[in-house]
């Protein structure tokens, strides 16, 4: 009887094609941005696992601003300083400081400006850090020393400074910039790493970039490496603490690998909840469509139902069919909607990537697929509950009596 319950229920969404992917749709768009979400969600933790993990256990981040809000810092204007990196060279387990000034500055190439993210580095304490425990490699030229040199980024060199022609000109190592109206030698080209922040930037010696735009104590984010064998939570709290004794005030957030990878992990969680919550209220408009479907479908079968209970058919052999009919189509819609939300995500990771914004992936697994589609025939079973239960109370008599 399950089986003939089916096959009715299918017959009955064939005969409405119109209607019933007009109905489907409903479901489909709000399916599609929920995988959207989820997969673009799930990529980025993937792929900030593998950022934090370039660094190595081993790399301490100190930001200013609050834990939870790392963007509070620079929106704040929140700034750390000198005496915090002679606070930090003083702890016990500390190998390497490196702190970096981040400063928009003018660069001037071949009678163009540009408006750059420069880099403030101490050549040989960075050289150490980034080279040797994070794998930045030169792709022309040298790393920097002492004086007015300056490495360029790989897309900053090829894709930012243009001909006559109005094609994009190479900079090359031992060509002349004038940045913020001093003159600086290009030094070597920074091999491409895949990240715009990265390769559209500039750096050169920190020292330099506090002259030309006269900030001889601002610190942006300071980096340490801990000496092998180091507990790198204890460590992180030895240096939280120095800096809040100096400080007066937790304005600053000590972060390790791991604690770095929880709160980008809860960024991103709090961004697919706002987002989910948007996609929710897409079903539940497919789920009203649905139910809208139903009542109009049972009104064009009322005759149908009480040819069925006249010969026979219980109320719960109405009641599957209709359930089974509704359940249909959500399930309809979670399949389409997966189908649609995996190609638009990978449409956003395709972008992001020609931007320079490799770190927006896209990974979805079965689970979340299995997922879907179930919680669209659960969708469509709830939305025709009503419907259903209208159809299997119907009287034999006053269905064959209908118009």
């Amino acid at each position: 009887m399950l089986s003939d319950a089916f096959l009715f229920a299918v017959n009955g969404i064939k005969y409405r094609k119109l209607r019933s992917w007009l109905t489907i749709l409903g479901i489909v768009i709000g399916i599609s941005l929920i995988i959207t979400m989820i997969s673009l969600g799930e990529g980025m933790k993937i792929a900030v696992d593998e950022q934090l993990n370039k660094f190595g256990k081993e790399v301490i981040m100190i930001f200013p601003g609050e834990e939870a809000n790392l963007l509070s810092g620079f929106i704040g204007g929140l700034s750390l300083d000198e005496k915090d990196i002679d606070v930090i060279k003083d702890i016990k387990g500390v190998d390497i400081v490196v702190p970096f000034f981040m400063k928009a500055v003018n660069m001037k190439y071949d009678d163009q400006e540009k408006i750059v993210l420069m880099h403030g580095i101490p050549p040989e304490e960075a050289s150490k850090l980034l080279q040797y425990s994070e794998g930045w490699k030169i792709d022309q030229g040298r790393w920097l020393s002492d004086g007015k040199e300056v490495l360029l980024g790989s897309k900053l060199a090829t894709q930012s400074y243009k001909n006559k022609n109005d094609d994009f000109k190479d900079i090359n190592i031992k060509e002349k910039l004038t940045i913020e109206g001093s003159r600086f030698e290009v030094v070597g080209i920074v091999a491409n790493q895949g990240e715009r922040n990265h390769d559209f930037a500039a750096y050169m010696p920190i020292d330099e970039l506090r002259e030309i735009t006269s900030d001889f104590d601002t610190v942006s984010v300071i980096e340490v490496k801990i000496t092998p064998g180091e507990d790198p939570e204890n460590t992180a709290n030895e240096i939280k603490d120095a800096i809040k004794n100096r400080r007066k005030k937790e304005d600053f957030a000590v972060l390790t690998n791991e604690k770095a990878g929880e709160v980008a992990g809860n960024i991103i969680g709090i961004i697919e909840v706002v987002l989910l919550g948007i996609a929710g209220i897409s079903l539940i408009v497919g789920g009203i469509g649905i139910m809208n479907t139903m009542y109009t479908s049972i009104l064009e079968r009322t005759k149908d139902i009480g040819v069925m209970k006249a010969i026979g058919a219980k109320n719960k052999t109405i009641l599957s069919i209709f359930l089974i009919e509704s359940g249909i189509i959500g399930a309809i819609g979670g399949i389409f909607g997966i189908l649609f939300g995996w190609l638009l995500a990978k449409a956003v990771e395709f972008i992001a990537i020609n931007q320079g914004f490799p770190m927006l992936k896209a990974d979805l697994n079965l689970s979340i697929i299995l997922l879907s589609i179930s919680f669209g025939f659960i969708i469509g079973c709830v939305s025709g509950i009503l419907p259903a239960r209208k159809a299997s109370k119907l009287k034999p008599v006053d269905a064959l009596r209908y118009e």
